[in-house]
């Protein structure tokens, strides 16, 4: 006797193991294949038995005539299970699938109306475009002269028939004419639903094809009136049992009707005119208590978005967004509110302004989807009138975010305050607010900025440098947090090192200054040494940059302050033997500074001018590229620029003199003046205000602004680096050259090294997205890859999750990517970076040349979600 399906999903699920699973499939299935030679009684058993082993992902290919037999039966169940069978097992692909178009044909004709509906239910998803076409005609007399049961399915087959062959829509348009001209036919509530979705695939031009969706929109649009009566009759008629939930008449019904009015009435104000009446109607008769009302209401308000309204019932529709907007019950409504709300802002960013208490209000939610959409909205209804509140607003949220959520807020922050600033000082003080409460989050290019800014902004320096001299004071004590917050540190610094003699009153003197920099500095942890392969090796320290900025600063402070520059001599003399040759090199050179003359001391220590800074728009907008290019930029720059293996600091500081000692200054980067890198984009300064002096007063250095490298340096000959510090500090006709005095500190001994070759490979592209990779070797059997999407559709994506995926001799590293989202029309404008390493080369295939990696892709595109995988060879 055959075991039943129910004896079968026992035995499967007490298997302990993947190999008893597999036995006890071979098993059933050769007892299958031998009750199917012999005609056995139980053919339906076992074509269920078949639909659950194909559920569980073991072939059934040879059942699969078994179904096609199954669905001649004269028998009305097993006819049921083969058609089911059918649908399970094949697709349009399988040529099997041909032996079946008879078969669908005769029972398409059947008196018995559930065996028409099997058939249409069948050719609705899986029939091929052949199928579809041959079978056409069926489908069209079952559309008008069935019974309503039997028109939903044939609607709902017709959506397939147009979709897989256009060129068969007009016959259908003649069909769906006649049944919206006759009222008997609009009767039932189903077969509405399914002519109204064939309407609108018909006008869908990514389903059914661009070309002739115009005059098809053209056509539908002289029955408005009658989809006008039909909601009419729905939001005023007495809800009956059959089509009422929960007090709402047909809501599937009403949606479906309002999206098909929003497609007919955009662009068009004459169809929008016809069916303002109704839209209002919906709007204020619809039952807001309910779930079910209020997925209509949302409908009707995303129609009246689109169509060509009165402004009087647009502003009616943002208030029912502004009513889910107050309902802290429901989630889902204040989450479509608040996407819906940043499309509307485009139209109306005024009527979406007068609910900015509510929408700021959802920032503190604690779900983070809610949070998310509400800095995306406000991120787009700012403006100058409101950037003040909102402004502060987000910074108070700042505060207590949780820290996945800062990164970004703080970046929308700081574009906000570019964009819309209502004065220099304003912006100042409120990027100082944004650095303090979140410095670990804040851009290098941002601070950079802010330093730039700062330097315009004379009447600002004393009170931004006071706030950033009790932050540092206050946090100096609790280094868990202070060290954390690199880029406060650094801006600290360089403040107190140009405006620290600013400062002082009755209150803080200039042992206090001074001190805070030394208890800065000796606050930061030294580099740990470990032993590798029997050799001892310095880690690289990452506060020697903060380091450095708090030299540069003391020596700065050391020509302000007379009395304290024996102390502070004795403080940097510290570093002139450490074991970090950068911290050393600078040290020693600024030792050599301390030990010149008063007048070209006074020179070098000066203050800097005003330099110009790019906007913070800018910068974001090109250091993603910057930061991955910087690396390639450094190995790949011109042979005749002068560099040194030290450092590079010797052609940055080039000074021409000339012309009776005038100096001739030049273009100067001078955004991160302590960075680790030798090239950065440059940026125009503004001529000193102080009067330049001439060589018989001074041998001259330009101070901070010589920084970085210069675009345009002398051809004087370049002395080394010992012959530099052994320099007499007495006047000289001829220019002071200091390698490296001021300069970054000096070129890892891996950017020496030859580039390593990068490749590129295209995963894929599809759906206007486009994923590449680019991957170096960096040792045998390790790779760094960075992903580049780039989005060339019209609309943005959204909700960006990448993964991939190795064989288990290799190890991956996934890491964050720039952004969750991709604006339209851009290219790589958001990466990833992931590593993969081989950590058991022995299980490693010998066939395996190259390392396979498996990724998936999840995003959404409008109201489209993709869900891709791929695999690609590196």
């Amino acid at each position: 006797m055959s075991t039943r399906l129910r004896e079968l999903i026992r035995e499967v699920r007490n298997c302990k193991t993947a190999a008893e699973e597999r036995s006890v499939i071979a098993k059933e299935c050769a007892a299958i294949r031998t009750a199917l030679k012999e005609q056995h009684a139980y053919r339906a058993r076992n074509a269920a038995k078949l639909m659950y082993i194909h559920m569980l992902g073991y072939p059934t290919n040879f059942g699969q005539i078994e179904c096609v037999n199954l669905i001649s039966s004269s028998k009305y169940p097993e006819k049921r299970i083969g058609y089911l069978s059918l649908m399970i097992m094949l697709d349009e692909h399988q040529e099997i699938l041909t032996l079946t178009e008879h078969r669908f044909k005769v029972d398409l004709n059947d008196s018995n109306q559930f065996v028409q509906a099997l058939a249409l239910t069948a050719i609705g998803n899986i029939a091929s475009a052949d199928i579809c076409r041959d079978l056409s005609v069926e489908v069209e007399k079952l559309l008008i002269g069935a019974p309503s049961f039997i028109r939903k399915k044939a609607a709902q087959c017709a959506i397939r028939i147009v979709s897989k062959c256009p060129d068969l829509i007009e016959n259908y348009i003649e069909r769906i004419d006649t049944i919206l001209e006759n009222e008997q036919h609009q009767r039932s509530h189903s077969a509405m639903l399914g002519i109204i979705t064939l309407i609108l695939t018909i006008l869908n031009p990514t389903k059914v094809g661009g070309s002739e969706t115009r005059n098809y929109l053209l056509h539908f649009r002289k029955h408005i009136p009658v989809f006008v009566r039909l909601l009419n009759a729905l939001l005023s008629s007495n809800s009956t049992s059959e089509y009422d939930v929960n007090g709402v008449a047909d809501p599937f019904l009403q949606t479906k009707l309002l999206r098909l009015l929003k497609v007919l009435g955009r662009g068009s104000s004459k169809a929008s005119e016809q069916m303002t009446e109704v839209l209002t109607k919906t709007l204020t008769n619809t039952d807001k208590t309910k779930n079910t009302g209020n997925a209509v209401i949302y409908e009707c308000v995303r129609t009246v978005m689109d169509i060509e309204c009165d402004p009087s019932l647009r502003k009616m529709a943002i208030g029912q967004l502004g009513t889910f907007l107050g309902n802290k019950k429901d989630n889902n409504l204040r989450y479509v509110a608040l996407h819906t709300m940043k499309k509307v802002s485009k139209l109306d960013s005024q009527a979406v302004s007068r609910h900015l208490a509510t929408i700021v209000e959802c920032l503190k939610d604690h779900d983070i989807s809610i949070r998310k959409r509400a800095l995306d909205l406000v991120y787009v209804i700012v403006d100058n009138s409101n950037v003040t509140y909102l402004v502060q607003e987000l910074i108070q949220h700042l505060e207590v975010s949780p820290p996945e959520f800062k990164p970004e807020l703080t970046t929308k922050i700081c574009t906000i305050i570019e964009e819309h600033a209502p004065s220099k000082d304003w912006k100042i003080t409120t990027l100082l607010q944004v650095i303090i409460l979140s410095a670990q989050y804040v851009r290098d290019e941002i601070a950079s900025i802010f330093i730039g800014m700062l330097s315009q902004s004379i009447d600002n320096q004393a009170e931004i440098t006071r706030k950033l001299y009790d932050t540092l004071k206050d946090l100096i004590p609790k280094p868990n947090i202070l060290l954390k917050q690199e880029i406060l540190m650094q801006v600290s610094s360089w403040c107190l090192g140009e405006y620290g003699d600013l400062i002082v009153d009755n209150e803080v003197t200039s042992e206090n200054v001074v001190n805070v920099l030394f208890d800065l500095v000796n606050m930061l942890p030294k580099g740990s040494v470990s032993t590798v392969k029997s050799r001892r090796v310095l880690s690289t320290d990452p506060n020697n940059i903060v380091r450095a900025y708090a030299l540069v600063a003391l020596l700065k402070l050391s020509g302000r302050f007379p009395d304290r520059s024996a102390d502070i001599e004795r403080f940097v003399s510290r570093y002139s033997d450490n074991v970090q040759l950068d911290l050393q090199q600078r040290a020693c050179e600024l030792l050599q500074i301390a030990k010149m003359s008063a007048s070209v001391k006074e020179n070098i220590l000066d203050k800097m001018p005003e330099f110009q800074i790019d906007s913070i728009i800018g910068q974001l907008n090109s250091s993603e590229k910057e930061e991955e290019e910087q690396g390639e930029e450094e190995h790949n720059e011109p042979s005749d620029r002068t560099t040194s293996a030290v450092g590079s600091g010797l052609s940055s500081l080039l000074i021409d003199i000339e012309n009776n000692g005038a100096v001739k200054q030049t273009e100067s980067s001078l955004i991160d003046f302590i960075t680790t890198t030798t090239e950065t984009k440059p940026v125009k300064t503004t001529e000193p205000t102080r009067k330049v002096p001439t060589v018989q007063q001074t041998e001259t250095l330009l101070p901070f602004e010589s920084i970085l490298p210069t675009t345009n340096t002398t051809t004087s000959p370049v002395p080394s680096l010992l012959n530099m510090l052994d320099m007499p500090s007495s006047n000289s006709a001829n220019s002071l050259l200091l390698d490296d005095l001021l300069s970054s500190p000096s070129l890892p001994a891996s950017a020496l090294m030859p580039q390593k070759e990068k490749k590129i490979l295209s995963a894929y592209n599809k759906n206007s997205l486009n994923i590449r990779f680019e991957y170096v070797e960096m040792d045998p059997g390790s790779l760094n890859v960075i992903v580049y999407f780039s989005n060339n559709n019209t609309k943005e994506v959204m909700g960006l999750d990448f993964k991939a995926a190795a064989p288990k001799y290799c190890e991956v590293t996934l890491f964050k990517p720039s952004s969750t989202s991709i604006a339209p029309n851009t290219t790589d404008s958001v990466t990833q970076k992931f590593k993969v390493k081989i950590v058991n080369s022995a299980a490693r295939p010998i066939t395996d040349s190259q390392i396979p990696i498996r990724f998936k892709l999840i995003c959404k595109i409008g109201d489209k979600v993709l869900d891709e995988t791929g695999t690609v060879k590196l």
